[in-house]
């Protein structure tokens, strides 16, 4: 039986994001779902999706009437908001981060909200019951707001056939507002951590049906740039005399790279176990000394996280009296990148999620007793898909500089484009392991 609502564990834009004592954090890539690349049959006994507008729309319309503690609610959440764009962040700050997840679908709860009184009093709610919330608070102050149906995809946005009108093309519930300036956004109340404008990665690009009192219509949600889900992590690194290193951190993620760090750090007593899980998988024996830590309940700010990370051993012995030096990376970059194009050949297309961006910039200074034989592999690839550009010098012989950006543009790869997308992949990869090569400085 079809409902409009997501599990606890099914929810979390980061279910399939990961990190445990072994310090993962991997999205696998995969193929388009049974339902793409399959035969499928339907059968609707709607004519239109007018019809079947109408049908949901006088389903829902009295669980959205306001009481007086929905109006007391709105009220005391945006005092001294000046603007529209004030209002709309701190009403949903409100339905996603206080109204807990939680789902008692008896009967046509499955389809129809509790009322918007009912989820408020209780503090929790479902998918649908947060977005016909979210979209009667807004109403109350002015905001053109409606509830959404979506069908949320966790591991890659499949085609979607929506010829006929069916509830069971629908999964999720989100809410749509348009604000007097013009801008039309999508907000997900299930998306705990997300900023007001970052929809998370399962919502992305999808085909859904907005409802409105007069029926609803078929929209096509944008797609992110790669720059609006973008990871910039910067290494200050200085090696000492027994190649012990000093690296002062600094990780600054927006969009669901930030939400995936909230999601992680959430633990203030576990912050620093966490991550040196996450460099301990490069850097075994690791230890971070943690500073100040941003507000991570502040979705309106990006995470900015800057910390002091000590490793034993920072250099690779390659040799007698010779060394290479791993790469500082972001923690969605550990693993290679022909990881996610193994196959040499596929049978569908690819699907990767979302376009995201990784930037890294990273310099390394030696005691005088060591010196930079090789400054490692530059590279520059650009493909329509994937773009990797990676440089790296050394100004003296004790000090390196590297910078790399790495952008994922395309959230499929098309059969016919794999092989590119594959040899990209492959070649980013070659520069990346062709290292910096440390030797001992030979005396005058």
């Amino acid at each position: 039986e079809p409902r409009l609502t997501r599990n606890e564990e099914e929810r979390t834009t980061t279910r399939t994001w990961t990190v445990g004592r072994t310090g993962r954090i991997e999205r696998e890539p995969a193929q388009p779902p049974l339902r793409e690349i399959g035969p499928t049959l339907q059968v609707s006994t709607y004519a239109t999706w007018q019809e079947f507008g109408t049908w949901y729309a006088n389903l829902i319309r009295h669980q959205s009437e306001p009481d007086d503690a929905i109006r007391a609610k709105v009220e005391d959440l945006t005092q001294g908001c000046t603007n529209e764009q004030e209002i709309l962040q701190a009403l949903y700050g409100f339905v996603a981060n206080g109204i807990e997840y939680r789902a008692w679908e008896f009967g046509i709860h499955g389809w129809n909200p509790y009322t918007a009184s009912q989820v408020l009093s209780n503090g929790f709610g479902d998918c649908k019951d947060k977005a016909n919330l979210l979209a009667t608070m807004l109403r109350l102050k002015g905001i053109d707001a409606c509830p959404v149906l979506i069908h949320s995809e966790e591991e890659g946005r499949a085609e979607e056939d929506l010829t006929l009108p069916l509830i069971e093309h629908f999964n999720h519930c989100i809410a749509r507002a348009r604000l007097a300036d013009g801008r039309t956004l999508w907000l997900d109340g299930t998306a705990q951590d997300h900023p007001w404008d970052a929809l998370p990665d399962m919502d992305q690009g999808a085909t859904v049906f907005v409802v409105t009192p007069d029926g609803g219509s078929i929209e096509r949600l944008p797609e992110r740039a790669a720059a609006d889900c973008a990871c910039e992590a910067s290494f200050d690194a200085v090696v000492g005399e027994d190649l012990a290193a000093v690296v002062e951190v600094r990780i600054h993620a927006t969009g669901t790279r930030g939400a995936i760090l909230r999601n992680v750090l959430n633990v203030e007593g576990h912050r620093q176990e966490i991550l040196e899980n996450l460099h301990g998988r490069r850097f075994p024996g690791c230890r971070v000394e943690l500073g100040a830590f941003p507000d991570l309940d502040d979705l309106s700010a990006p995470v900015d996280l800057r910390y002091t990370l000590r490793i034993p051993g920072l250099l690779r012995p390659d040799g007698p009296s010779r060394w290479r030096l791993p790469l500082l990376e972001d923690f969605f970059l550990m693993d290679t990148f022909s990881d996610m194009a193994q196959l040499p050949d596929r049978e569908h297309d690819l699907l990767l999620g979302p376009p995201w961006q990784s930037t890294t910039a990273a310099t390394v200074r030696l005691p005088p007793s060591l010196s930079f034989a090789s400054p490692g592999a530059c590279a520059e690839i650009l493909e329509p898909a994937a773009e990797c550009r990676l440089t790296r010098e050394t100004p003296s012989p004790t000090l390196l500089r590297m910078e790399q950006r790495v952008s994922f543009l395309a959230s499929r790869i098309r059969r016919g484009d794999y092989a590119a997308f594959r040899s990209a992949c492959n070649r980013a990869d070659e520069a990346r392991r062709a290292e910096p090569v440390i030797e001992r400085a030979r005396a005058e």
